[in-house]
């Protein structure tokens, strides 16, 4: 039946021009080794019974080709493929490969993405086999070629079917039919299209071949380029005829394209019959016939038809609304208004209104939406502003869709006070505006800070009875707080605070003091307390925290003290105390000096098991009273006397302090704080964790940032995350100590952690939380665990997806280091492969020169070898293994590159990244030579995370002002206290990742300090636990010295004009002992002609320091260390001797036995007569203070973070610099200047002694 209606109807229209052809293949191909024919256009294929083309022989190939041709391919070796393809098929015989190797050939030119030369090489290949012998071709090929057209311009995709139906090669439509569709729509070659959907199936007629028949979608694509891009109605009907006889039923699109075409050709007629039709069809949904009707007629300019046509579809709809596509309604707003007509385009929004019941779906279902979001979209606003205009000035009541469009759009552009204004306009027309509309324009006022327009918006909300006002309320208030305007906050809050439908909280007045308080606006802070207070909101922790905080600030210790009697007033029952505000109230009353009251917080917080960080607040007391009443000692007392009399002093005040603590060793590890063996499981559905990507390291880096999604219905600032690696973290993992102890509810401490409120301060108050993690490779994968209740009782309430690396075995952070010859260096490196999996090795040579193989050892170690907890229990993770390799016979110099391998058992080679280093100088050698010398660093995270004593803040500016300054550097001593892993050893993982930059460019050799090595009944010469049961085994192996023996850490090198020798202060030093004999050797053996330059390194001070905690010994040092020593470095004629343990900075005058040998401060010249004795530990760790006087032979201290730069120009000049980290300026200098002479001459007790006989 439709066909007959079909074809009455479509049989009275002339046939239009032909199609145009379609352009050259060759402009695609280029120039060929093959000489294809040039297709003509318009040319009918060649006769039926064509005779079919003689096959080749494969057996008469030429076997080395072929075979050559074969493991080309095998071996991805594109070039040489094709250049034996090309030799076969130019022989003289012209024979082709056999079939699976042409196929073969053909898909491997198609498999590069975006390579258009071997696209090029595969469009040929095909056309040359279909000229020679079709027959090999298989389905498959042709299709893969065809696919890889979709990026191309299409041309010879429709050049190469044009070749199949030449060449009689008939593939079924289905396999290259819809990618020709999909061809043409991308590129707009309908026409390219029609002309093959014809011949195919011209040939599908006469063949009778079904496998040619097209499908409806291809039969739509050629009707469409007939409609839509030739608008030849003839070849229209060519395309229904064809349907017709090969029983391709239509469908709604396919009445669409007629519509369109009929209504832009004006045939009315047609268009009523095409109606009819489509109506005995029974389409449920005529939408598409709608739309192409409507653009036809827009592309005809028949807008009254357009206006008809609408307003009949609405009827016919009941008022349910058209679902007009974008596009449609942007034709019809701009075929109205480049006619100008603004008045029909309102009379057609409003008559259209009068038709859509209120049972539309949406507002955006509108025609008054839909036209005025399209003005909108083509950037006219304004047009739709008048438009609006229009309508109210022919009277008719404008729908919300309207103004909602029009909202939005202001909305987008920030332009708030005008969207303020229409808002009132609707709510004063009755107009019930969505809440989702109110949230996101205050939103909008918030972030352009235009907080009267968001004001007046929450009164509209609040005067249109919306319920929902909670998340408006939020808005405004996080943009008050985050552009600090309390007072603002303060007048909002009174303003809504008898209005039911917002939930105010003491939080919400702990905002606003918080606020007031970080501007120093303490009056309006209280005023608002007593506000809070009035209106029966109860204060709590965080109120006073923020209060104590603000008068600290200003230095007003009183009102601390004030704000703790109003805290003991309210008691336990109304007020309990948290970490937070204990911190705040000690902190300030040590500064203010009550102690009475420091006693009576301490009291309470050991009541309520709230740990105290005692340390923290004797620094407290000794920075802010260490001067106290100094000026007079000092005009009344000899050195002597003060040293008695500041140890009372100080006596008086820490002994408050220290009654509840003894003291400890500073750099207490922030994991230490954690309590892993309280931990309890509270899994929960109201909390989760989410973290992402999941995949990091794609592009082979080592470190990648990972976003953490937090949401918790019960949230609390205490809450915190963990980074847990390995991602299983459960019990079933654990190892007991013991038989009789049994394993914690966690195997091990994180290797990282977070407050989940650290970047994002309403937390407490939302419940969502989004931190940034940065993570390194560290051989294992990774999970993210949600803890509440702090760090000392903690609960698992939810645990992240897993993330991983890539390789999470790839060879990573290579740590250089001088060999025991001037002419050989040692590079060290951690991976994730065991001997039993992979060969490690390095590839090294000159830069641009010859690359050579050096094999590497590996060492590991287990849990057994550590010495006690935490390293041995919850610090404890499995180091992977530590590979060195020693690179030998070194030209001095000379810039050598290298990259670490692993050769796996499958013969598949893990390559690290390219690096690069300058070998040593030849000692002596007179060249310009830098030094980098600095002690205890640490090591920081620059996400913010172990953020609970802040220890190492210094350790990422050093860091960073060596990295920049490299180019000026030749090698780095790190005198001990490496990275304070004390006992988590996840932590030198991270330290390796952070001084990556330094040390696989220059040496990086580092001393034995007490928090690598001291532990009890382990052999350190000190028997504290500051190693955290490391007890040495983890730096000895985690970095290569040249020492003979790596648990005795002290060792010789040279390093041109310099001699460095590095004493092991955590063993025994003194006189008679092995390590004595050391020295003195050491010193003994240089020759100082070649190597002027001798420098003594240390952790601990053995010379001289000032630093308080060494003045209240009363030794300024260790203890017996200048006694044992500064006999050898007078005799010796050491220059400087170098220290850290002491985190500041000092430099001494060239001293001997307490007594400066020299007044000159910044240039000495000739012999020193003495040693320099410099401190240089304020690498990065938590600052150590100073003695409240200053010592005869002191001549520069600071109390920041820093570190030394030693410069030889030659063998007579060297210049000292001591450089802040925070700048990297120089803040003290000074050069010497001497010759060979100098240093032979004698001083006192340097020369043997003399009698009356000699």
């Amino acid at each position: 039946m439709w066909r007959r209606r079909v074809f009455t109807l479509v049989r009275y229209f002339s046939s239009e021009p032909e199609t145009p052809s379609p352009p050259s293949v060759y402009s695609f191909l280029q120039p060929s080794i093959f000489a294809v024919r040039k297709p003509q256009s318009k040319q009918a294929p060649e006769s039926n019974n064509q005779t079919p083309k003689p096959v080749a022989v494969d057996n008469q190939l030429t076997p080395n080709l072929e075979s050559t041709l074969q493991l080309s391919l095998h071996e991805n070796n594109t070039d040489e493929a094709w250049k034996c393809f090309k030799s076969l098929s130019s022989s003289s015989s012209s024979l082709l490969p056999s079939k699976p190797l042409i196929n073969s050939l053909i898909t491997h030119l198609c498999s590069v993405r975006n390579d258009t030369h071997n696209l090029k090489r595969a469009f040929a290949t095909l056309m040359f086999v279909l000229e020679a012998n079709p027959e090999v071709l298989e389905h498959k090929t042709v299709e893969t070629f065809l696919i890889s057209m979709k990026v191309t311009n299409g041309a010879p995709a429709f050049a190469l079917v044009k070749s199949m139906f030449k060449n009689r090669y008939f593939v079924p439509f289905s396999i290259w039919g819809n990618t020709l569709v999909e061809i043409s729509r991308k590129t707009g070659r309908f026409c390219d299209f029609l002309e093959a959907f014809n011949e195919n199936c011209r040939i599908a007629k006469e063949e009778k071949l079904d496998s040619l028949k097209p499908d409806l979608s291809a039969c739509n694509a050629a009707l469409e380029g007939c409609c839509h891009e030739l608008e030849s109605v003839t070849d229209a009907h060519k395309v229904l005829d064809i349907m017709s006889l090969l029983g391709v039923r239509p469908n709604e699109t396919t009445f669409g394209y007629l519509a369109y075409l009929y209504a832009t050709k004006g045939l009315d007629k047609k268009i009523i019959e095409l109606q009819d039709l489509v109506s005995r069809f029974n389409f449920t949904d005529k939408t598409i016939f709608i739309n192409n009707l409507i653009s036809g007629y827009v592309k005809s300019g028949s807008l009254q038809s357009v206006f008809t046509t609408i307003l009949q579809s609405l009827k016919e709809s009941d008022g349910k609304g058209l679902n007009f596509l974008e596009e449609t309604y942007i034709k019809i707003a701009k075929g109205y208004l480049d006619q100008g007509t603004i008045k029909d385009l309102a009379r057609l929004i409003l008559e259209a209104q009068k038709l859509e019941s209120t049972s539309i779906p949406t507002v955006e279902n509108s025609i008054g939406y839909g036209i005025i979001n399209a003005c909108v979209n083509l950037g006219l606003l304004e047009k739709a502003h008048n438009i609006l205009d229009e309508m109210n000035t022919l009277g008719g009541s404008i729908g919300l869709g309207v103004y909602i469009s029009i909202l939005k759009a202001y909305t987008k552009e920030q332009r708030t006070t005008e969207a303020s204004q229409m808002v009132s306009e609707m709510c004063s027309l009755g107009l019930e505006i969505d809440v989702t509309i109110f949230d996101a324009l205050i939103d909008v006022c918030m972030s352009s800070q235009d907080f009267e327009s968001a004001f007046s918006l929450f009164r509209d909300m609040r005067e249109a009875r919306i319920h929902e006002l909670m998340g408006s309320y939020l808005t405004i208030m996080t943009g008050l707080t985050e552009n600090h305007r309390p007072e603002l906050m303060a007048a909002f809050l009174d303003e809504i605070v008898d209005d039911p439908r917002v939930k105010i909280g003491t939080h919400d007045w702990n905002s606003i003091i918080h606020a007031f308080c970080k501007a120093g606006r303490l009056e309006d802070a209280r005023r608002t307390l007593r506000r809070m207070v009035f209106l029966q909101y109860e204060p709590s922790e965080q109120t006073y925290v923020s209060l104590v905080n603000g008068y600290m600030n200003a230095g007003n210790y009183f009102s601390v003290l004030m704000m703790w009697k109003d805290v003991k007033k309210r008691g336990e029952k109304s007020l309990k105390l948290d970490h937070g505000l204990v911190d705040a109230l000690l902190y300030g009353l040590v500064k203010g000096g009550f102690f009475d009251a420091v006693m009576e917080v301490v009291e309470r917080s050991q009541e309520m098991k709230i740990f105290v960080d005692k340390w923290r607040y004797k620094q407290a007391f000794m920075e802010t009273h260490k001067k106290l009443k100094v000026s007079k000692l000092r005009k009344r007392s000899e050195q002597g006397e003060m040293i008695q009399v500041l140890g009372f002093t100080l006596l008086v005040g820490l002994c408050i302090l220290l009654s509840f603590q003894p003291v400890t060793s500073h750099g207490v590890h922030s994991f230490s704080k954690i309590g892993i063996h309280q931990v309890t499981f509270a899994l929960s559905d109201a909390a989760y964790v989410k973290a992402s990507p999941a995949i990091l390291g794609s592009k082979g880096q080592n470190s990648e940032w990972v976003s953490v999604y937090i949401s918790n219905l019960n949230p609390s600032n205490d809450d915190w995350i963990g980074v847990f690696s390995p991602a299983n973290f459960s019990d079933s993992t654990c190892l007991p100590e013991n038989s009789r102890v049994s394993p914690p509810y966690l195997c091990s401490a994180p290797i990282k952690f977070l407050y989940a409120n650290h970047t994002n301060p309403n937390y407490k108050l939302t419940g969502e939380a989004s931190l940034n993690l940065q993570l390194i490779n560290q051989r294992s994968d990774f999970s993210f665990a949600l803890f509440t209740g702090g760090l000392s009782t903690p609960n698992l309430v939810a645990v992240s997806n897993t993330v991983a690396f890539v390789n999470p075995n790839a060879p990573n952070y290579p740590r250089l280091a001088q060999g025991k010859t001037w002419d050989e260096m040692s590079v060290t490196w951690t991976s994730g492969y065991g001997i039993n999996e992979a060969v490690p090795f390095v590839e090294w040579g000159r830069k641009g020169g010859d690359q050579r193989l050096s094999s590497a050892g590996t060492l590991t170690f287990d849990r057994r070898s550590m010495c006690g907890a935490p390293a041995r229990t919850v610090g404890w993770r499995d180091p992977g293994y530590i590979h060195t390799s020693f690179l030998k016979e070194l030209w001095p110099n000379m810039v050598y590159t290298y990259k670490l391998g692993h050769k796996l058992l499958n013969g598949t080679i893990i390559w690290s990244q390219i690096y690069k280093f300058k070998s040593s100088p030849y000692p002596g050698q007179n060249s310009l030579q830098h030094v980098i010398i600095f002690g205890d660093m640490g090591k920081d995270e620059v996400d913010g995370s172990n953020e609970y004593n802040n220890f190492q803040r210094g350790s990422l500016n050093t860091t960073k002002q060596l990295i920049e300054d490299l180019e000026k550097i030749d090698i780095v001593f790190h005198i001990g206290d490496i990275c304070y892993a004390n006992g988590y050893l996840s932590q030198w993982d991270q330290f390796t990742s952070q001084i990556e930059p330094i040390a696989s460019s220059v040496p990086y050799m580092i001393a034995s300090g007490n928090h690598e090595r001291d532990w009890p009944n382990s052999g350190s010469l000190y028997e504290n636990n500051d190693s955290g049961g490391e007890c040495g085994v983890v730096a000895q192996t985690m970095f290569n010295v040249p020492s003979d023996n790596k648990d005795k850490f002290w060792y010789s090198t040279d390093y041109g004009m310099f001699r460095f020798c590095i004493a092991d202060s955590e063993h025994d030093w003194r006189e008679g002992t092995e390590q004595y004999n050391f020295i003195k050797n050491c010193f003994a053996s240089v020759d100082r002609q070649k190597q002027p330059w001798l420098i003594f390194i240390a952790h601990r001070v053995l010379g001289y320091s000032s630093s308080l905690f060494y003045a209240v010994e009363g030794s300024f040092g260790e203890p017996m260390g200048k006694d044992s020593l500064q006999k050898l470095w007078q005799k010796y004629k050491v220059d400087i001797a170098v220290y850290g343990h002491a985190h500041n900075y000092e430099r001494t005058c060239p001293v001997y036995e307490n007594t400066c040998m020299s007044d000159e401060k910044e240039h000495y010249k000739g012999g020193l007569n003495g040693t320099i004795h410099v401190v240089a530990g304020g690498g990065g760790a938590s600052l150590t203070p100073f003695a409240p006087f200053k010592t005869t032979w002191s001549i520069y201290r600071d109390y920041d973070y820093g570190f030394l730069k030693l410069t030889a120009f030659d063998h007579s000049t060297l210049l000292f610099e001591y450089k802040k980290s925070r700048d990297g300026k120089v803040y003290d200098s000074f050069k010497i200047s001497r010759d060979y002479r100098d240093i032979l001459a004698c001083t006192i007790d340097s020369c043997p002694s003399t009698t009356l006989a000699s």
